[in-house]
């Protein structure tokens, strides 16, 4: 649900819903929520809060996830970190533009 709203660019929304779901128990539904709330902070400007929630994102997943970043079995949890991955690289090319190749803005 908060994919959709971010997606229809309803930031407050957004960030409402990632609030709520961080009382479900499930490190993955966490981190998906710190990631679409940091780039729901940065689109209304926001950096500060941003930049936290993209850390904590960072720090649920790395927690959840060991290896996140290495070739490793996922088993039943393929598709959280399918996602995840796609919405962590999203947010850092919004949050952390600097990161991005210069060729990669001259396309």
């Amino acid at each position: 649900m908060g994919r959709d709203w971010y997606r229809l660019g309803r930031f407050s929304e957004t960030i409402l819903l990632g609030q709520k779901a961080l009382e479900h128990p499930s490190p993955p539904v966490h981190a998906e929520a710190y990631l679409l709330m940091a780039m729901a902070q940065k689109k209304l400007g926001n950096d500060s809060e941003a930049g936290r929630a993209l850390t904590n994102a960072v720090n649920t997943i790395k927690g959840h996830f060991s290896g996140w970043d290495t070739e490793m079995d996922l088993g039943i949890e393929w598709e959280d970190w399918t996602i995840l991955h796609a919405l962590l690289k999203e947010a850092k090319e919004l949050l952390e533009p600097q990161s991005i190749p210069i060729s990669a803005h001259a396309q």
